[in-house]
This record gives structure tokens, sequence and C-alpha cells, in this order.
């Protein structure tokens, strides 16, 4: 009689880690998921960890009991013992002419081996119950399924998903056979355009498509999250691996094609990785790019660096045709002279930031300008507002320096983006300067401990909406409601646009002028569900969400 156990999926991710590291140079990333709503294992034969004798061990070292070691020595709990061990030197007098390596996992007795050297001070680590490290082995792996059954995968189909299945054979010893193998990938959950009325007549938008429409075209922004400012115990709930740039960096690039913008602002760009990653490898999508970088730059070890904001827009769609920097720190140290001498030592610590805003102008060129409706300029502008939780006064000051920028350099019939993470919630003074035009200061709900806001402009003849609110109001139907529910039920933007354990946040936007263009579609809002516990993770590497919208030119400006 045949005892059937859980079938479970186990997803792959193969990555490059840099030496610098503490993980491996690559790391085969497991994602286990018993389908049958159980995690239960046969416990019959169960080897306990050598280390910590009441644990189950679920790590093997093969290569130790090949080489001498007594077979109850070989068994850790988990990865973290296993290296531990190797550090204590335990297992070293048995490997220390070990070229291979092999970890045995009893939860699905597979076996990885590695063909590779694995020096002891190149250990794998163990991140959480569902996802564990396996060593490579250089470009194939060899995934041993009982005492003559091996699969050996390509190089091609790391990153794809198999399917194992264990089999207990009558009076025999478990047999193991891999079944269904399959080629999904592991991808983010799919968010698609989801069309207004009176725009194009379809549910859903293929975003790996250009819009067809004569004069649309996608703007997207995206804080990225900037790698220095990661660390481990700043993001405690994201296994480690998760949070290396080579890791994030691929799933990021993988995202921004997925969404095919045609217009990219993107935040917390870091200077070294927009010159030797984001720039050539979005140019080779066809992107041309314009970027400003903060004004401080930090020592990461490898040289100094920051972060910034960069534009990518489609070169067969737009050019450039002049762009505008505007440092923050600038506009405050203006400021600082008109208070109290007294007032500015600590003016100058409190006001004085290092956040940065950049305005391209574009002329739409090539087929895209066939049509006179379509061939206009527009101006959009990307920007980060400072992120201090206790400076709401410091916000207010930066959105009025940009606003009031943008009048006195820009066009005011010109069609106008504003991009960006303003680190301001729907209702803020920030956002009511930009939505409704003003604020009055005897209302502000932010504190003014230097007195600063009598000194500010703070209205604006802009007719700005934000593009998610504004598609709020317009009538939906109960299909295309329920694939928005993700948005506030008043002020209409998203639930969140940030996501700790703790809340979510609503921080980005994209802003535009109603009186020249108009919002056709908007880029879907993940759920709760799909985002899990909180941002950054496996799936979302950065600690923000992108929004993206469809948009067409209503009123053309030609300069």
């Amino acid at each position: 009689m045949e005892d059937f156990q859980t079938l479970q999926e186990i997803r792959c991710e193969s990555i490059p880690i840099s030496s610098g590291s503490d993980a491996p140079r690559n790391a085969l990333f497991f994602h286990r998921f018993p389908e049958q709503g159980t995690d239960s294992v046969d416990h019959a034969d169960i080897s306990y960890c050598s280390i910590h004798s009441n644990d189950v061990a679920t790590v093997q070292c093969i290569e130790c009991v090949n080489n001498g070691l007594p077979v109850k020595h070989s068994y850790h709990c988990s990865n973290k013992c296993f290296r531990d061990a190797w550090k204590n030197h335990i297992l070293h007098h048995h490997s220390a002419n070990v070229s291979n390596a092999c970890i045995e996992d009893n939860e699905t007795r597979g076996t990885l081996n590695r063909c590779n050297s694995w020096p002891p001070g190149d250990m794998v680590s163990w991140f959480d119950e569902k996802i564990e490290v396996v060593i490579p082995t250089g470009r194939m792996w060899v995934n041993k399924l009982g005492p003559s059954n091996a699969l050996i995968p390509s190089a091609d189909g790391v990153g794809f998903s198999f399917k194992l299945q264990s089999e207990a054979a009558v009076c025999a010893d478990e047999t193991f056979a891999v079944t269904d193998p399959t080629v999904q990938r592991l991808n983010l959950s799919s968010r698609s355009l989801i069309w207004l009325p009176d725009s194009p007549k379809t549910e859903k938008h293929d975003l790996t498509k250009k819009v067809s429409k004569a004069g649309n075209f996608n703007v997207l922004t995206y804080n990225i999250l900037s790698d220095i400012y990661v660390y481990v115990d700043k993001y405690p709930y994201c296994p480690e691996w998760a949070l290396t740039w080579e890791y994030r960096r691929k799933n990021l690039l993988r995202e921004l094609i997925k969404y095919n913008a045609d217009i990219l602002c993107l935040q917390e760009v870091q200077s070294d990785h927009f010159e030797n990653f984001f720039k050539p490898e979005l140019e080779s999508f066809g992107y041309s790019v314009a970027y400003k970088k903060k004004t401080k730059e930090v020592y990461t070890g490898n040289g100094y660096t920051i972060d910034g904001c960069a534009t990518f827009y489609r070169n067969d769609i737009f050019k450039e045709v002049m762009s505008y920097e505007l440092e923050y720190s600038k506009s405050a140290l203006s400021l600082m002279e008109k208070l109290e001498p007294g007032l500015r030592d600590y003016a100058r610590v409190r006001l004085i930031k290092d956040n940065i805003a950049l305005a391209v102008i574009l002329e739409v060129v090539g087929n895209f300008a066939d049509s006179a409706a379509s061939f206009s300029r527009l101006c959009v502008v990307n920007t980060h507002i400072y992120a201090g939780k206790g400076f709401p006064d410091v916000k207010l000051l930066q959105v009025s320096d940009l606003v009031n920028e943008i009048e006195k350099t820009i066009d005011s019939k010109m069609p106008l983006f504003i991009c960006g993470d303003m680190n301001s919630f729907p209702g803020s003074d920030p956002y009511v300067l930009l939505t409704k035009h003003e604020v009055d200061i005897a209302c502000a709900e932010a504190p003014d401990p230097l007195c600063i806001f009598q000194h500010l402009k703070l209205h604006h003849s802009m007719k700005l909406a934000s593009a998610y609110a504004s598609a709020f109001l317009k009538p939906l139907n109960d299909i295309k409601r329920r694939r928005m529910k993700m948005k506030h039920s008043k002020t209409g933007e998203p639930l969140f646009t940030s996501l700790t354990p703790f809340y979510g946040s609503t921080l980005d936007y994209i802003f535009y002028t109603v009186d020249s263009l108009e919002v056709e579609g908007l880029l879907e809002l993940p759920e709760f569900e799909s985002v899990g516990r909180a941002l950054p993770s496996p799936f979302w590497s950065s600690d923000h969400i992108a929004l993206m919208g469809s948009f067409r030119i209503t009123r053309p400006f030609l300069g």
C-alpha cells in the first residue's frame, strides 16, 4: 500500500552576489509551498542536530560524511547552525581538502551538490521558515531525488518552478520523483492598466504593448529605495538576501520593463547605480535620461555616492528640449536671511536639507507627433521631498519652493506633471497647496517653530490634480471599481504607496494640469495580500510601490 506525502511546489531564483556580501557569490533560493493545506512530514525517520540535540536536523553535509566524519555529526538544525559549525572549526578538520559540498534537506529529502570549492568563509544563511539558501553548482544544478534518480536543470532552468512528490514504497526506502516540471517564473503579481470612462473600451491593457490611441502616453513614478538606506535591522521582516542590491536591482529592472511606461520618474536612484546599471540598462530598451543627484554625498567604502532623481523617457516618442534643477537647500539659505539672528543657527540645522527637484521639458517627436493634437511640449517635474517625520514645516517649505519655481520658469500653458515621493499624506499642507492652490497660514496643520510661513508664498495659479484622486470622481462600472478597491473611500488616493508591518502610508503622487491633460487609465493598485506583510520583500524590492497613469494631451503647447 502506497503512502503519498504532501506535494510541494519549489520555486527557485538564482542571483549573483557581490564578494562584499555575507551571502555566497551565487545562491539558489527555494520557496516551498505545501499544496494540500499541511506542512506535515513523516517523522518515522528523523535525524537530530549534532549541535542542538533537541532540534530536528534540516541540513546535512554529505561531503563531510564522505571525508570520514561520523554521520550523526553531519546533521544540523539550520543553515546558520551549519555555518557556525564551520566557523568554530568543528567540521574544518574533515573538510580541509573538500572541493565539493552538498546539502541534504530532510524536508524534501532532496540533495543539492555544489561542484565548485566552498571555503569555510563562504557560508549560507537560514532566513525564514519558507525560504532556504542553497549553494549552486556553477552553471549546473544537481538535485538527487533518490539512489539513482537525478534532475540536472541547465542554467536556463534556474528561476523556474519544479514540483517534487515523495512516494513511500512497500518494504523499501523512500524514493522520490519529480513530477510536472513547470516553467513558471517567480514574478510580481500582475498589475494591469485600468481604462477610465471615455477611454478605450477594454477592461485590461497589455502593458507589453504600446498604447495605440493617438496622443496617449504612460507616466510612472517610483521610489526604488536606494541601497545606502537599506539596513537589515531596518527591514527585519525581509530576508537578508532579498535586501542585497544585486538581487533588488534585477527585480526592479524587470518590474520597470514590465510596466512599459513612456516616462519614468524614479527617486532614490543612487548615483553609482545610475551610471553602472540603470542608465545603460534602460538605454538598451530605448530610453534617454536626465538625472540630478542630491547635494550631500556619503562615503560607502567604495567611494562617495548619494541618491537622486532620474527621469527616463522613450527617445522614439520624446526628445529633451531643456532641463532645470532645483536644490531646496538654496531656497532655505535665502529664507534664513529673513529670520531673526538668534534663530539662524537652529534654522540652518532644521531647514537645510539636500533634497532636489528635476524639471525636464520634452517635445513629442516621430510618428507620435503625426497628429496635430499630439504634437506638443510638456514639462515633467520629478522630486523627492524631505522624509523626516518631525519636519512638516520643512515639507511645506520645499513644496512651496517647488510650485513657485515652476510658475517662474515654466510657461503656464504648457502641460505639466509633478511626480514623486512627496512624503506627505493626503490632506496635509503640501498636498493641499498642490491640489487646492493655496494654504491659509491660519489653518495650516504644520507647526511653525521658526515662524517661516509668513515669508512663504503659499498659493499658485496652476490647475493641478492628483491622477488617482481625480479618477475616483469619475463613474466606474462595478468591475473597474472592484479592481480599484485599494483606494481611500474619502480621498480617492491609494490606501498605501509605502507599507510597514504596522501601517500603510500614501506618500507618492502623479499631479497633472487638468486644463491641458486628461487621465485615461491608471495602473491597478496591489492588494495587501499580494504585497505581503510589508515592503520591501523578495517579490517587491522597494519600500514603495509604483504608480502610473495613461494621459492624453487636450491642449497642445507648441512653444
